[in-house]
Protein backbone atom coordinates (compact mmCIF):
# COMPACT_ATOMS: atom_id res chain seq x y z
CA UNK A 1 0.00 0.00 0.00
CA UNK A 2 1.40 3.40 -0.96
CA UNK A 3 2.09 5.85 1.86
CA UNK A 4 3.05 9.48 2.39
CA UNK A 5 5.24 9.81 5.49
CA UNK A 6 4.82 12.34 8.27
CA UNK A 7 8.03 14.02 7.13
CA UNK A 8 6.27 14.89 3.86
CA UNK A 9 3.26 16.49 5.56
CA UNK A 10 4.79 19.96 5.62
CA UNK A 11 2.75 22.14 3.24
CA UNK A 12 1.06 25.22 4.66
CA UNK A 13 -0.09 26.30 1.20
CA UNK A 14 -1.92 24.31 -1.46
CA UNK A 15 -2.40 24.84 -5.18
CA UNK A 16 -2.06 23.39 -8.64
CA UNK A 17 1.57 24.44 -8.98
CA UNK A 18 2.79 22.00 -6.30
CA UNK A 19 4.04 18.74 -7.90
CA UNK A 20 2.19 15.56 -6.86
CA UNK A 21 3.77 13.59 -4.02
CA UNK A 22 1.72 10.46 -4.76
CA UNK A 23 -0.18 8.98 -7.70
CA UNK A 24 -2.99 6.50 -7.10
CA UNK A 25 -5.63 4.72 -9.17
CA UNK A 26 -9.36 4.90 -8.59
CA UNK A 27 -10.27 2.55 -5.74
CA UNK A 28 -6.66 2.09 -4.63
CA UNK A 29 -6.14 2.25 -0.86
CA UNK A 30 -3.33 4.43 0.42
CA UNK A 31 -2.14 5.96 3.71
CA UNK A 32 -1.27 9.55 4.60
CA UNK A 33 0.54 10.33 7.86
CA UNK A 34 -0.15 13.76 9.34
CA UNK A 35 1.32 16.17 11.89
CA UNK A 36 -0.81 18.16 14.30
CA UNK A 37 -1.73 21.79 13.66
CA UNK A 38 1.20 23.19 15.69
CA UNK A 39 3.93 20.91 14.34
CA UNK A 40 3.79 18.54 17.37
CA UNK A 41 5.35 21.20 19.63
CA UNK A 42 2.92 21.07 22.57
CA UNK A 43 3.21 17.55 23.95
CA UNK A 44 4.30 18.60 27.44
CA UNK A 45 1.96 19.85 30.14
CA UNK A 46 2.62 23.53 30.80
CA UNK A 47 3.75 24.28 27.25
CA UNK A 48 2.35 27.47 25.75
CA UNK A 49 1.53 27.99 22.08
CA UNK A 50 4.02 30.55 20.83
CA UNK A 51 3.15 32.27 17.54
CA UNK A 52 6.73 33.54 17.31
CA UNK A 53 8.20 30.03 17.08
CA UNK A 54 10.19 29.70 13.82
CA UNK A 55 7.96 26.87 12.55
CA UNK A 56 4.74 28.88 12.78
CA UNK A 57 5.78 32.55 12.72
CA UNK A 58 4.61 34.66 9.76
CA UNK A 59 3.80 38.31 9.08
CA UNK A 60 0.24 37.67 7.96
CA UNK A 61 -1.10 34.15 8.60
CA UNK A 62 0.51 31.66 10.95
CA UNK A 63 2.18 28.71 9.26
CA UNK A 64 -0.15 26.29 11.02
CA UNK A 65 -2.09 23.20 9.96
CA UNK A 66 0.59 21.48 7.82
CA UNK A 67 -0.90 19.12 5.24
CA UNK A 68 0.31 16.25 3.07
CA UNK A 69 -0.10 16.05 -0.69
CA UNK A 70 -0.97 16.62 -3.33
CA UNK A 71 -2.28 13.19 -4.28
CA UNK A 72 -2.89 12.77 -8.02
CA UNK A 73 -5.83 10.45 -8.67
CA UNK A 74 -5.68 8.83 -12.10
CA UNK A 75 -8.89 9.26 -14.08
CA UNK A 76 -10.02 12.50 -12.43
CA UNK A 77 -10.37 15.49 -14.76
CA UNK A 78 -11.37 19.15 -14.31
CA UNK A 79 -15.14 19.41 -13.84
CA UNK A 80 -15.41 16.02 -12.08
CA UNK A 81 -16.32 15.36 -8.47
CA UNK A 82 -13.58 13.61 -6.52
CA UNK A 83 -15.10 11.22 -3.97
CA UNK A 84 -12.78 10.56 -1.02
CA UNK A 85 -13.66 7.45 1.02
CA UNK A 86 -12.12 7.59 4.50
CA UNK A 87 -11.51 4.08 5.81
CA UNK A 88 -9.62 4.76 9.03
CA UNK A 89 -8.13 7.62 11.06
CA UNK A 90 -5.65 6.06 13.49
CA UNK A 91 -4.73 8.86 15.91
CA UNK A 92 -1.75 8.91 18.28
CA UNK A 93 -2.13 8.57 22.06
CA UNK A 94 -2.23 12.30 22.83
CA UNK A 95 -3.53 15.61 21.57
CA UNK A 96 -3.66 19.13 22.90
CA UNK A 97 -6.12 21.97 23.23
CA UNK A 98 -5.88 25.52 24.47
CA UNK A 99 -6.15 29.17 23.50
CA UNK A 100 -4.14 32.04 22.05
CA UNK A 101 -3.93 35.37 23.86
CA UNK A 102 -6.19 38.02 22.35
CA UNK A 103 -7.12 35.81 19.41
CA UNK A 104 -10.34 34.16 20.49
CA UNK A 105 -13.93 35.12 21.27
CA UNK A 106 -12.93 36.17 24.81
CA UNK A 107 -10.64 38.94 23.56
CA UNK A 108 -11.65 42.28 25.07
CA UNK A 109 -14.18 40.79 27.50
CA UNK A 110 -13.28 41.93 31.03
CA UNK A 111 -15.34 39.14 32.58
CA UNK A 112 -13.00 36.53 31.09
CA UNK A 113 -9.75 38.51 30.92
CA UNK A 114 -8.05 36.21 33.46
CA UNK A 115 -8.10 33.28 31.01
CA UNK A 116 -7.54 35.24 27.79
CA UNK A 117 -3.95 34.07 27.44
CA UNK A 118 -1.72 31.61 25.65
CA UNK A 119 -2.55 28.25 27.19
CA UNK A 120 -2.37 24.56 26.34
CA UNK A 121 -3.14 21.29 28.04
CA UNK A 122 -2.40 17.77 26.90
CA UNK A 123 -5.37 15.49 26.20
CA UNK A 124 -4.59 11.81 26.65
CA UNK A 125 -6.18 9.29 24.27
CA UNK A 126 -6.92 6.04 26.07
CA UNK A 127 -8.18 2.77 24.52
CA UNK A 128 -11.76 1.62 24.90
CA UNK A 129 -13.24 -1.85 25.46
CA UNK A 130 -11.80 -3.06 22.14
CA UNK A 131 -8.29 -2.28 23.35
CA UNK A 132 -7.88 0.33 20.60
CA UNK A 133 -8.57 4.04 20.22
CA UNK A 134 -11.44 3.36 17.81
CA UNK A 135 -13.80 3.28 20.78
CA UNK A 136 -11.45 5.14 23.12
CA UNK A 137 -11.81 8.24 25.24
CA UNK A 138 -10.20 11.66 25.51
CA UNK A 139 -8.98 12.47 29.02
CA UNK A 140 -8.40 16.10 30.03
CA UNK A 141 -7.10 17.31 33.39
CA UNK A 142 -7.77 20.93 34.40
CA UNK A 143 -8.33 20.86 38.18
CA UNK A 144 -10.22 17.59 37.68
CA UNK A 145 -10.23 14.66 35.25
CA UNK A 146 -12.89 14.73 32.56
CA UNK A 147 -13.51 12.12 29.85
CA UNK A 148 -15.49 12.05 26.61
CA UNK A 149 -15.59 9.80 23.52
CA UNK A 150 -12.94 10.19 20.86
CA UNK A 151 -14.34 11.14 17.46
CA UNK A 152 -11.41 11.75 15.09
CA UNK A 153 -11.78 13.59 11.79
CA UNK A 154 -9.85 15.61 9.22
CA UNK A 155 -9.80 19.35 9.93
CA UNK A 156 -8.22 20.32 6.60
CA UNK A 157 -9.12 18.62 3.34
CA UNK A 158 -8.80 20.35 -0.01
CA UNK A 159 -8.31 19.96 -3.70
CA UNK A 160 -6.11 22.43 -5.57
CA UNK A 161 -8.13 25.56 -6.44
CA UNK A 162 -8.53 26.39 -10.10
CA UNK A 163 -6.33 29.48 -9.79
CA UNK A 164 -3.69 30.64 -7.36
CA UNK A 165 -2.40 29.39 -4.03
CA UNK A 166 -4.39 29.10 -0.79
CA UNK A 167 -3.09 28.74 2.77
CA UNK A 168 -4.07 26.07 5.28
CA UNK A 169 -5.08 28.49 8.04
CA UNK A 170 -7.96 30.61 6.75
CA UNK A 171 -8.81 29.26 3.30
CA UNK A 172 -12.36 28.01 2.71
CA UNK A 173 -14.03 27.69 -0.66
CA UNK A 174 -15.38 25.30 -3.30
CA UNK A 175 -12.07 23.45 -2.97
CA UNK A 176 -12.59 22.67 0.76
CA UNK A 177 -9.92 24.07 3.09
CA UNK A 178 -9.58 24.49 6.85
CA UNK A 179 -13.23 23.75 7.63
CA UNK A 180 -13.04 21.51 10.73
CA UNK A 181 -16.14 19.51 9.81
CA UNK A 182 -16.58 16.71 12.35
CA UNK A 183 -18.25 14.45 9.79
CA UNK A 184 -15.15 14.18 7.59
CA UNK A 185 -14.55 10.97 9.48
CA UNK A 186 -13.92 7.28 8.97
CA UNK A 187 -16.73 5.46 7.19
CA UNK A 188 -17.88 8.52 5.22
CA UNK A 189 -17.50 9.59 1.59
CA UNK A 190 -16.53 13.20 0.85
CA UNK A 191 -17.59 14.82 -2.45
CA UNK A 192 -15.11 17.49 -3.60
CA UNK A 193 -14.63 19.58 -6.72
CA UNK A 194 -11.76 18.82 -9.06
CA UNK A 195 -10.45 21.71 -11.16
CA UNK A 196 -7.13 20.12 -12.15
CA UNK A 197 -6.25 16.78 -13.69
CA UNK A 198 -5.89 14.25 -10.88
CA UNK A 199 -7.87 16.39 -8.44
CA UNK A 200 -4.70 17.15 -6.43
CA UNK A 201 -5.86 16.22 -2.92
CA UNK A 202 -4.33 17.69 0.26
CA UNK A 203 -5.23 16.76 3.84
CA UNK A 204 -4.11 17.11 7.45
CA UNK A 205 -4.95 18.87 10.75
CA UNK A 206 -6.53 15.79 12.34
CA UNK A 207 -8.63 16.35 15.46
CA UNK A 208 -9.22 13.65 18.06
CA UNK A 209 -12.50 15.33 18.99
CA UNK A 210 -14.20 18.70 18.74
CA UNK A 211 -17.17 20.53 20.20
CA UNK A 212 -19.66 22.21 17.89
CA UNK A 213 -18.25 25.63 16.85
CA UNK A 214 -14.67 24.95 18.08
CA UNK A 215 -15.18 28.06 20.20
CA UNK A 216 -11.54 28.81 21.09
CA UNK A 217 -10.42 27.86 17.53
CA UNK A 218 -8.38 24.96 18.96
CA UNK A 219 -9.91 21.49 19.42
CA UNK A 220 -8.23 18.19 20.38
CA UNK A 221 -5.30 18.66 18.00
CA UNK A 222 -3.43 15.47 17.12
CA UNK A 223 -1.57 13.49 14.47
CA UNK A 224 -2.77 10.38 12.68
CA UNK A 225 -2.32 7.78 9.97
CA UNK A 226 -5.23 8.15 7.56
CA UNK A 227 -6.27 5.27 5.28
CA UNK A 228 -8.41 6.23 2.31
CA UNK A 229 -9.27 5.64 -1.34
CA UNK A 230 -10.77 7.75 -4.10
CA UNK A 231 -13.50 7.46 -6.70
CA UNK A 232 -14.92 9.90 -9.24
CA UNK A 233 -18.27 11.17 -10.47
CA UNK A 234 -17.59 12.21 -14.04
CA UNK A 235 -18.68 15.57 -15.38
CA UNK A 236 -20.31 16.78 -12.21
CA UNK A 237 -19.44 19.63 -9.84
CA UNK A 238 -20.29 19.80 -6.14
CA UNK A 239 -22.08 22.93 -4.84
CA UNK A 240 -21.11 24.79 -1.68
CA UNK A 241 -17.86 23.68 -0.07
CA UNK A 242 -18.43 19.92 -0.21
CA UNK A 243 -20.90 17.12 0.40
CA UNK A 244 -20.70 14.13 2.74
CA UNK A 245 -22.32 10.72 2.40
CA UNK A 246 -22.67 8.93 5.73
CA UNK A 247 -24.07 5.38 6.03
CA UNK A 248 -27.47 6.71 7.14
CA UNK A 249 -27.51 10.37 6.18
CA UNK A 250 -26.40 13.06 3.74
CA UNK A 251 -24.72 16.36 4.66
CA UNK A 252 -24.41 19.51 2.55
CA UNK A 253 -21.64 21.82 3.81
CA UNK A 254 -21.10 25.52 3.21
CA UNK A 255 -19.48 28.43 5.03
CA UNK A 256 -19.60 32.20 5.34
CA UNK A 257 -16.24 32.69 3.64
CA UNK A 258 -17.49 30.78 0.62
CA UNK A 259 -21.11 31.97 0.48
CA UNK A 260 -20.51 35.58 1.60
CA UNK A 261 -22.27 35.66 4.98
CA UNK A 262 -23.63 33.41 7.71
CA UNK A 263 -27.20 33.78 6.42
CA UNK A 264 -26.20 32.99 2.85
CA UNK A 265 -24.22 29.95 4.01
CA UNK A 266 -27.25 28.59 5.85
CA UNK A 267 -29.55 29.21 2.88
CA UNK A 268 -27.04 27.72 0.46
CA UNK A 269 -26.75 24.54 2.51
CA UNK A 270 -30.57 24.26 2.65
CA UNK A 271 -31.10 24.77 -1.09
CA UNK A 272 -28.25 22.51 -2.17
CA UNK A 273 -29.49 19.74 0.12
CA UNK A 274 -32.89 20.02 -1.55
CA UNK A 275 -31.26 19.86 -4.99
CA UNK A 276 -29.30 16.78 -3.94
CA UNK A 277 -32.44 14.95 -2.81
CA UNK A 278 -34.31 15.90 -6.00
CA UNK A 279 -31.54 15.26 -8.54
CA UNK A 280 -29.91 12.12 -7.10
CA UNK A 281 -32.74 10.50 -5.18
CA UNK A 282 -35.75 11.30 -7.35
CA UNK A 283 -37.56 13.16 -4.58
CA UNK A 284 -40.49 15.42 -5.38
CA UNK A 285 -39.39 19.07 -5.19
CA UNK A 286 -42.17 20.05 -2.79
CA UNK A 287 -41.48 17.06 -0.56
CA UNK A 288 -37.81 18.05 -0.34
CA UNK A 289 -38.87 21.56 0.67
CA UNK A 290 -41.25 20.30 3.35
CA UNK A 291 -38.60 18.02 4.85
CA UNK A 292 -36.42 21.09 5.40
CA UNK A 293 -39.10 22.70 7.54
CA UNK A 294 -40.97 19.88 9.29
CA UNK A 295 -38.79 16.76 9.62
CA UNK A 296 -37.13 16.56 13.05
CA UNK A 297 -34.27 14.49 11.58
CA UNK A 298 -33.14 17.35 9.34
CA UNK A 299 -30.52 19.07 11.50
CA UNK A 300 -28.12 22.00 11.27
CA UNK A 301 -24.55 21.41 12.42
CA UNK A 302 -22.41 24.44 13.30
CA UNK A 303 -18.91 23.10 12.84
CA UNK A 304 -17.04 26.40 13.20
CA UNK A 305 -18.12 29.68 14.74
CA UNK A 306 -14.97 31.43 15.89
CA UNK A 307 -12.40 34.02 14.78
CA UNK A 308 -14.49 35.08 11.79
CA UNK A 309 -15.05 31.49 10.65
CA UNK A 310 -18.52 30.02 10.20
CA UNK A 311 -19.02 26.57 8.66
CA UNK A 312 -22.35 24.77 8.76
CA UNK A 313 -23.93 21.66 7.35
CA UNK A 314 -27.51 20.46 6.92
CA UNK A 315 -27.94 16.73 7.42
CA UNK A 316 -30.86 14.62 6.22
CA UNK A 317 -31.28 11.26 7.93
CA UNK A 318 -32.22 8.00 6.24
CA UNK A 319 -35.96 8.54 6.40
CA UNK A 320 -35.58 11.65 4.25
CA UNK A 321 -33.59 10.08 1.41
CA UNK A 322 -35.35 6.71 1.89
CA UNK A 323 -32.57 4.39 3.06
CA UNK A 324 -29.81 5.73 0.90
CA UNK A 325 -27.69 2.63 1.64
CA UNK A 326 -30.13 0.43 -0.32
CA UNK A 327 -30.13 2.83 -3.25
CA UNK A 328 -26.37 3.12 -3.00
CA UNK A 329 -25.89 -0.60 -3.63
CA UNK A 330 -27.96 -0.35 -6.80
CA UNK A 331 -26.05 2.76 -7.79
CA UNK A 332 -22.73 0.96 -7.38
CA UNK A 333 -24.06 -1.96 -9.43
CA UNK A 334 -25.15 0.54 -12.05
CA UNK A 335 -21.61 1.87 -12.28
CA UNK A 336 -20.29 -1.68 -12.66
CA UNK A 337 -22.50 -2.72 -15.55
CA UNK A 338 -22.69 0.73 -17.20
CA UNK A 339 -25.24 0.73 -20.04
CA UNK A 340 -25.36 -3.02 -20.59
CA UNK A 341 -28.33 -5.35 -20.22
CA UNK A 342 -28.19 -7.47 -17.10
CA UNK A 343 -30.25 -10.57 -16.26
CA UNK A 344 -31.11 -11.25 -12.63
CA UNK A 345 -33.76 -13.83 -11.79
CA UNK A 346 -35.14 -13.65 -15.33
CA UNK A 347 -35.78 -9.92 -15.16
CA UNK A 348 -34.09 -7.56 -17.61
CA UNK A 349 -33.27 -3.88 -17.12
CA UNK A 350 -31.04 -1.35 -18.80
CA UNK A 351 -29.25 0.72 -16.19
CA UNK A 352 -28.54 4.33 -17.06
CA UNK A 353 -25.51 5.56 -15.13
CA UNK A 354 -26.11 9.25 -15.72
CA UNK A 355 -29.01 9.49 -13.27
CA UNK A 356 -30.61 7.36 -10.60
CA UNK A 357 -34.02 5.86 -11.17
CA UNK A 358 -37.09 7.90 -10.53
CA UNK A 359 -39.61 7.01 -7.84
CA UNK A 360 -36.84 6.10 -5.40
CA UNK A 361 -39.06 6.37 -2.33
CA UNK A 362 -41.60 3.98 -3.88
CA UNK A 363 -38.84 1.51 -4.76
CA UNK A 364 -37.46 1.36 -1.23
CA UNK A 365 -40.93 1.07 0.28
CA UNK A 366 -41.65 -1.90 -1.97
CA UNK A 367 -38.26 -3.41 -1.14
CA UNK A 368 -39.06 -3.20 2.57
CA UNK A 369 -42.14 -5.34 1.93
CA UNK A 370 -40.11 -7.97 0.08
CA UNK A 371 -41.57 -7.25 -3.37
CA UNK A 372 -38.26 -6.38 -5.02
CA UNK A 373 -35.03 -8.24 -5.55
CA UNK A 374 -32.79 -7.09 -2.66
CA UNK A 375 -29.67 -6.71 -4.82
CA UNK A 376 -30.69 -4.61 -7.81
CA UNK A 377 -34.19 -3.62 -6.82
CA UNK A 378 -35.80 -5.43 -9.79
CA UNK A 379 -39.54 -6.12 -9.47
CA UNK A 380 -40.93 -9.59 -8.93
CA UNK A 381 -44.28 -10.65 -10.42
CA UNK A 382 -47.17 -9.43 -8.30
CA UNK A 383 -50.58 -10.27 -9.66
CA UNK A 384 -52.36 -8.39 -6.89
CA UNK A 385 -50.62 -5.11 -7.67
CA UNK A 386 -53.27 -2.74 -9.07
CA UNK A 387 -50.85 0.04 -10.02
CA UNK A 388 -50.73 1.06 -13.72
CA UNK A 389 -47.90 -0.74 -15.45
CA UNK A 390 -45.66 1.73 -17.30
CA UNK A 391 -44.11 -1.16 -19.23
CA UNK A 392 -46.03 -1.89 -22.43
CA UNK A 393 -45.43 -5.64 -22.08
CA UNK A 394 -46.75 -5.54 -18.50
CA UNK A 395 -43.69 -7.51 -17.40
CA UNK A 396 -42.56 -5.17 -14.64
CA UNK A 397 -44.34 -3.96 -11.54
CA UNK A 398 -42.62 -0.63 -12.07
CA UNK A 399 -39.97 0.68 -14.44
CA UNK A 400 -37.15 2.05 -12.30
CA UNK A 401 -35.42 4.03 -15.02
CA UNK A 402 -35.92 7.31 -16.83
CA UNK A 403 -38.58 7.31 -19.60
CA UNK A 404 -35.96 7.15 -22.36
CA UNK A 405 -34.47 3.96 -21.00
CA UNK A 406 -37.88 2.45 -20.34
CA UNK A 407 -38.75 2.86 -23.99
CA UNK A 408 -35.61 1.03 -25.00
CA UNK A 409 -36.28 -2.11 -22.94
CA UNK A 410 -40.05 -2.39 -23.47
Amino acid sequence: MQRLSREQAVHVDFGGEIPPELRVDLGERFVIETNDNFWNLLGEQGSRPDSSHPKVAARQYLRANPVAGPVFVNGVEPGDTLVVSIEDIAIRDWGWTGSLAGAGPLAGLSEWSDIDEAFSTVIRHVPGPSGTLRDGEAVMMIDREVRWPLAPFLGVIATAPERGIENTLNSQGPWGGNIDVRDIAAGNRIHMNATHAGGLLFLGDVHGSQADSEFSAIADETAADVTLSCDVIKGRTTPGILRIEKPNSLIQVDGARNAGSIERALNSAFLNMMRWLVEDYGMNRREAYMHMTANSLVRCHVYQFTLGFFVCGWSSRSNVCETKADLGSARRKCREVRDECVHVGGWRALWNCDRLFQGAAWVVDRQARGLLEPDLGLPRPNRQDKRPYPCRRRQYARCLLCPRCAAQIC
